[in-house]
């Protein structure tokens, strides 16, 4: 992928899902929109396509979200772990919480993965292109050792 002067090489995708505090957890485990527009719903920066995908699923209702924008994703733990609201993140970033049992992930309206790539310019120089060889072995390792539940490592493709 890519145009002429960049090229941008997919690396894996974490699945974006809702995670909330036990406590807070709907009866019937699922969310819906209209549980959405009653709490804080938390996720990633203003320019991030999480963020966009969320907003996205308000359009055309009545009631203006309470989307809450953060570029810390440490924020958004330590929020949702308080029990401010609901995240729309990927679980891996919160797997030892899961696993105690302190956040549970939620159905609910689908979102998108949420893709990771490195991007670097065509040509580029030896050292670039071994640090970006470096990075994806780093990255399809960690895949690898969480396992696809938690993100699944993309074919980057022939190197460029």
């Amino acid at each position: 992928m890519g145009n002429n002067d960049y090229r941008v090489t997919p690396l894996c995708e974490f699945p974006v899902r809702w995670v909330v505090r036990t406590d807070l957890v709907p009866k019937r485990g699922v969310l819906t929109i209209d549980d959405l527009e009653r709490v804080p719903v938390l996720t990633f920066s203003k320019t991030s396509s999480p963020q966009a995908h969320v907003r996205a699923l308000f359009i055309d209702r009545d009631t203006e979200p309470r989307v809450c924008s953060f570029p810390s994703v440490e924020s958004i733990i330590q929020l949702v772990g308080d029990g401010y609201g609901i995240a729309a993140i990927p679980p891996v970033f919160v797997r030892e919480r899961l696993l105690r049992g302190e956040l549970q992930v939620c159905e609910g309206p689908a979102l998108p993965p949420l893709v990771i790539t490195v991007m670097s310019e065509r040509g580029a120089n030896r050292a670039v292109r071994e640090t970006q060889a470096l990075t994806t072995e780093v990255v399809a390792a960690f895949c690898d050792r969480v396992g696809d539940g938690w993100a699944r490592r993309l074919d980057p493709g022939p190197p460029g």
